[in-house]
Protein backbone atom coordinates (compact mmCIF):
# COMPACT_ATOMS: atom_id res chain seq x y z
CA UNK A 1 0.00 0.00 0.00
CA UNK A 2 1.68 3.42 -0.97
CA UNK A 3 1.61 6.06 1.44
CA UNK A 4 -0.60 9.17 1.73
CA UNK A 5 0.36 12.53 0.46
CA UNK A 6 0.80 15.02 3.24
CA UNK A 7 -2.25 16.89 1.55
CA UNK A 8 -4.36 13.72 2.30
CA UNK A 9 -3.46 13.92 5.95
CA UNK A 10 -4.44 17.72 6.79
CA UNK A 11 -7.42 18.93 7.42
CA UNK A 12 -9.14 20.63 4.32
CA UNK A 13 -7.90 23.76 3.21
CA UNK A 14 -10.79 25.89 4.07
CA UNK A 15 -11.09 24.39 7.62
CA UNK A 16 -6.94 25.36 7.67
CA UNK A 17 -8.08 28.87 6.34
CA UNK A 18 -11.02 29.11 9.21
CA UNK A 19 -8.28 27.92 11.69
CA UNK A 20 -5.58 30.22 10.96
CA UNK A 21 -8.53 33.31 10.54
CA UNK A 22 -9.34 32.12 14.24
CA UNK A 23 -5.88 32.68 15.61
CA UNK A 24 -5.29 35.70 14.17
CA UNK A 25 -8.37 37.09 15.46
CA UNK A 26 -7.91 36.06 18.84
CA UNK A 27 -4.15 37.20 18.86
CA UNK A 28 -5.35 40.66 17.61
CA UNK A 29 -7.60 40.91 20.60
CA UNK A 30 -5.10 39.90 22.81
CA UNK A 31 -2.95 42.74 21.46
CA UNK A 32 -5.87 45.60 21.86
CA UNK A 33 -6.53 43.94 25.95
CA UNK A 34 -3.05 44.57 26.23
CA UNK A 35 -2.63 40.27 26.51
CA UNK A 36 0.99 38.73 26.39
CA UNK A 37 0.44 37.37 22.35
CA UNK A 38 3.52 35.19 22.69
CA UNK A 39 4.67 32.38 25.73
CA UNK A 40 8.10 31.63 26.94
CA UNK A 41 10.17 29.70 25.45
CA UNK A 42 10.15 27.25 27.94
CA UNK A 43 6.30 27.31 27.90
CA UNK A 44 7.02 26.65 24.21
CA UNK A 45 9.13 23.89 24.38
CA UNK A 46 6.81 22.12 26.59
CA UNK A 47 3.97 22.46 24.28
CA UNK A 48 6.28 21.10 21.36
CA UNK A 49 7.60 18.69 23.37
CA UNK A 50 3.89 17.16 23.92
CA UNK A 51 3.44 17.73 19.94
CA UNK A 52 6.35 15.80 19.35
CA UNK A 53 4.96 12.66 20.65
CA UNK A 54 1.39 12.96 19.39
CA UNK A 55 0.63 10.40 17.27
CA UNK A 56 -0.75 13.39 14.81
CA UNK A 57 2.24 15.43 14.50
CA UNK A 58 4.18 14.92 11.06
CA UNK A 59 7.72 15.54 12.15
CA UNK A 60 8.76 15.73 8.45
CA UNK A 61 6.71 18.66 7.85
CA UNK A 62 6.58 20.02 11.11
CA UNK A 63 2.74 20.09 11.13
CA UNK A 64 -0.43 18.49 13.05
CA UNK A 65 -2.59 16.37 10.91
CA UNK A 66 -5.96 17.34 13.23
CA UNK A 67 -5.70 21.62 12.65
CA UNK A 68 -2.83 21.83 9.97
CA UNK A 69 -0.57 24.37 11.91
CA UNK A 70 3.08 24.29 11.84
CA UNK A 71 3.79 23.81 15.16
CA UNK A 72 6.97 25.03 15.59
CA UNK A 73 5.17 28.44 15.37
CA UNK A 74 1.62 27.98 17.18
CA UNK A 75 3.09 26.44 20.42
CA UNK A 76 4.53 30.24 20.75
CA UNK A 77 1.43 31.77 20.62
CA UNK A 78 -0.65 32.45 24.08
CA UNK A 79 -3.98 31.62 23.23
CA UNK A 80 -3.63 29.01 21.16
CA UNK A 81 -4.42 25.76 22.11
CA UNK A 82 -4.01 21.79 20.83
CA UNK A 83 -6.54 21.12 18.56
CA UNK A 84 -7.72 17.56 20.62
CA UNK A 85 -6.60 19.31 24.08
CA UNK A 86 -3.35 18.00 24.90
CA UNK A 87 -2.42 21.67 25.65
CA UNK A 88 -4.49 24.89 26.17
CA UNK A 89 -4.28 28.48 26.24
CA UNK A 90 -1.63 29.99 28.46
CA UNK A 91 -2.99 32.79 31.16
Amino acid sequence: MSERKQSDKLPSKLSMIRSATKQLYSSARSVKQGLPVFVSPNIAQERFEICNDCEFYDKNSTRCEKCGCFMKSKVNLADAKCPIGKWGKHE
